[in-house]
């Protein structure tokens, strides 16, 4: 069970964030930078104990992030990349 405060995995709080900046670079879309704001936030929200408010915040951070995501899947596919 995880201290109070220490809600989060650290190290998947990482691979989502490379991921997630990596996104950033590769594409240029602004949302996957908000995904990774939202996420800091959730982190904040989790460490100061209030769960609600950072479950919000993450399922904002994948809605920002999953558009831009399909956009760039369907153009992939589109061009035969995968």
């Amino acid at each position: 069970m995880n201290a109070p405060g220490k809600a989060y995995a650290p190290a998947t709080d990482g691979i989502v964030r490379n991921e997630l900046q990596f996104a950033v670079r590769s594409t240029g879309q602004s949302e996957f930078k908000k995904a990774i704001d939202l996420l800091s936030e959730a982190i904040s929200l989790t460490e100061s104990d209030q769960p609600e408010q950072a479950s919000g915040k993450i399922a904002m951070a994948i809605s920002a992030s999953t558009t831009p995501a399909q956009e760039a899947w369907q153009v992939l596919e589109k061009n035969g990349l995968i």
